[in-house]
């Protein structure tokens, strides 16, 4: 398949299309999950300490359901496993977080380009047990020439949802059908949400595979 070889060049694997109608399959088959972990991170976000376990469960989730684990449920946010990245993940958000404001001084469009690169890390970090360093090495390395596509794919999503959304929420309000309209707003938040993560989900399982070839 597709690889990456030493000058860091890489073939690509991503379109546009593709992120756009995965997205939407994966949150349909994937929506319980998505869905339950989401809810149980937010009753839980409150507790100490638990809630970086939860907080890095929900990155886990991502690199689970990637990789079709069928063991991963709503519940495995819980995992003790997951304390244990705390002081890796929270040095490479340091990272990320100087790294990006330093790009976003110069005038916002190298801040995007590093959000973008440096996107997979912490889910690298989690899944191939790699140091903060080696996961946004890996992450530049596996996004190079992905990056217009991540960002396009992402865009697709944001407006067509919000097209159909606004679109929808419009027509209901002019009936007056508020009871409909309160229903609808809350269900497509929750559609939305999902689809958001299930391109995190398939970016992800696809991006991946460059580390394995």
């Amino acid at each position: 398949k597709n690889s990456t070889n030493h000058e860091g060049s890489t073939s690509t694997v991503l379109t546009v299309k593709n992120i756009f109608l995965n997205s939407f399959t994966i949150a349909q088959n994937n929506i319980v999950i998505i869905l339950g972990a989401s809810i149980l991170w937010g009753l839980t976000i409150w507790i100490p300490y638990l809630n970086v376990g939860t907080t890095i469960g929900m990155w886990a989730l991502v690199v689970g359901l990637s990789k079709k684990d069928t063991n991963f449920s709503a519940t495995s946010i819980f995992n003790a496993e997951y304390r244990k990245y705390m002081g890796e993940v929270f040095l490479l958000l340091g990272f990320i977080t100087l790294g990006m404001s330093m790009g976003y001084m110069f005038f916002i469009i190298p801040g995007i380009v590093i959000s973008l690169a440096w996107s997979q890390a912490i889910y690298l970090l989690i899944d191939k047990n790699l140091t903060p360093l080696q996961a946004i090495k890996a992450s530049n390395d596996i996004t190079y020439g992905e990056k217009m596509t991540m960002f396009f794919g992402y865009v697709s999503i944001i407006v067509v949802l919000g097209i159909v959304i606004s679109l929808i929420i419009t027509i209901l309000v002019a009936a007056e059908l508020y009871l409909i309209f309160s229903i609808f707003s809350f269900c497509a938040y929750i559609i939305a949400f999902s689809v958001m993560v299930s391109s995190a989900i398939y970016i992800y399982d696809e991006l991946s595979n460059k580390l394995n070839n």
